[in-house]
C-alpha cells in the first residue's frame, strides 16, 4: 500500500484559486445583459404566432493556418414564443476555454411553426445583421404555407436553417415542430436522436 501524502497548503490554494477563476469567469443566463427578443405575427393577418421556436446556434472553429477548420456547436438555445407572439432569449453564448485557438463566430438564428416558411431561410424580405436587429428588438413575418409541396420543403433542421446536427436533447421544441410538419404531409418522424 502507498503512503498518502497531504496536501501543501500552498496546492490547496492553487486549487482554490483555479477553482474561484473558473466559476467567477462562467457566464450565466442570468447574468447575460443581452437578450435578443422580439415578435413573431403571421405575415397575412398580422396576428401574434404562439408556440413557435426560435432557436440560436452560435458555431466555433479552431484556427487554421491549412485548410478549413472544422466547425462544432458551441452553443444551441430554443424558446417558445408565447400568446402575444413575444420571445426573449439570452445574447451571451457560453466561454470559450480556448479562445486563442477558437473562434465563436456570430448566431445562426431561426424559428419556425408549422404551416409557416421558417425564418430567415423561407423569408422574402433581406435580413441584414441578425445579431444588432435582435438585440434591438425585432418584429418577425413568418409567411403562411399554402401548398403541401411548400411544407414538404422544411421537414428537417438544414431545410429551417440549423445546419449542424444538435443532439435531440438541445432541441427538444424544435424536433417536436418538425415532426408536426412532417405528419401533415405524410412523412415519418424524425429518428430519434438524430436529424434529417
Amino acid at each position: 500500500m502507498m503512503p498518502v501524502r497531504k496536501m501543501t497548503r500552498r496546492t490547496e490554494s492553487v486549487i482554490a484559486a483555479i477553482t474561484i477563476c473558473y466559476v467567477l469567469s462562467a457566464p450565466s443566463v442570468a447574468a447575460c445583459p443581452d437578450q435578443y427578443h422580439g415578435v413573431v405575427i403571421d405575415g397575412d393577418t398580422h396576428a401574434p404566432i404562439d408556440s413557435g421556436v426560435v432557436v440560436v446556434e452560435w458555431v466555433k472553429h479552431g484556427v487554421s493556418f491549412v485548410g478549413d477548420a472544422a466547425q462544432h456547436i458551441h452553443e444551441i438555445v430554443e424558446v417558445l414564443t408565447d400568446s402575444s407572439g413575444w420571445f426573449s432569449i439570452p445574447a451571451c453564448h457560453g466561454i470559450s476555454w480556448n479562445p486563442v485557438m477558437t473562434v465563436v463566430e456570430p448566431p445562426f438564428v431561426s424559428i419556425f411553426k408549422p404551416g409557416y416558411r421558417p425564418w430567415p431561410i423561407g423569408s422574402q424580405t433581406p435580413v441584414g445583421d441578425v445579431d444588432a436587429k435582435l438585440r434591438g428588438g425585432l418584429t418577425i413575418e413568418l409567411v403562411p404555407m399554402r401548398t403541401n409541396h411548400e411544407k414538404e420543403e422544411f421537414t428537417g433542421t438544414t431545410s429551417v436553417g440549423i445546419f449542424l446536427f444538435p443532439s435531440e436533447s438541445q432541441i427538444p421544441n424544435l424536433k417536436r415542430l418538425l415532426n408536426v410538419q412532417r405528419q401533415s404531409v405524410g412523412k415519418p418522424s424524425l429518428p430519434s436522436d438524430s436529424s434529417n
